[in-house]
């Protein structure tokens, strides 16, 4: 999983790298108008970085927020089956208890 992410990644790396040389490719073609276009270039690959940026954020979070679900779930899991054993520890100490108390009154007679 972690393979196919950064794969993702290095692709939409390799995008944006095309994407750059096909913008400094066309700023060759265009001298006189380089000073517009580095400043530009450099507010759109920022802006794509960051927005890559933000996503990589957001799946990391949505995937902390289940393993946060998952890890709650095993937890009220685990809570719910030891308070059924104590429910039936409880249950034969109350038949023990019943057990002595009648074996004491068959003892006092």
């Amino acid at each position: 999983m972690a393979k196919k992410a950064l794969e993702t990644s290095l692709s939409q790396v390799a995008l944006v790298r095309t994407s750059a040389e096909k913008y400094l490719n066309l700023a060759r073609d265009l001298r006189p108008w380089w000073v517009l276009l580095v400043p530009f270039l450099a507010w759109r690959g920022k802006k794509t970085y960051d927005k890559e940026f933000r996503n990589i954020l957001d799946e990391m979070k949505t995937k902390a927020t289940a393993a946060q679900a998952e890890v709650a779930q095993n937890t009220v899991e685990q809570t719910r089956d030891q308070a059924k054993a104590l429910r039936a520890l409880a249950k034969q100490a109350d038949k023990r208890a019943k057990e002595l108390k009648a074996e004491a009154k068959r003892a006092k007679k």
